[in-house]
Formats: structure tokens, sequence, C-alpha cells
């Protein structure tokens, strides 16, 4: 068992999940513009 105080943890887990959730966001917008990318220039051939 660590001394640290509840609230501490939980506060550096929600920074860790927050920024877990904005990562997730990125990505998801990143192989989004992928995909339409790819389907610009599959159309284009």
């Amino acid at each position: 068992m660590s001394l640290v105080p509840p609230s501490l943890t939980f506060l550096s887990a929600k920074a860790a999940f927050h920024s877990f959730h904005n990562l997730t966001k990125v990505f998801e917008a990143s192989l989004s513009e992928f995909f339409k990318f790819s389907k610009l220039i599959f159309v284009g051939w």
C-alpha cells in the first residue's frame, strides 16, 4: 500500500483517461482522413 491520498490517484487516473480519450479521437480522425485519401486515389484510377 502506498501513502498516496485517494484524491491524487483519482486525479491522475482521470488525467490518464482524458489523454487516452484524446489520443483515440486523434487516431480515429487520422484513420478517416486516410480512408478518404485512399478512396480518392482508387477513384482517380
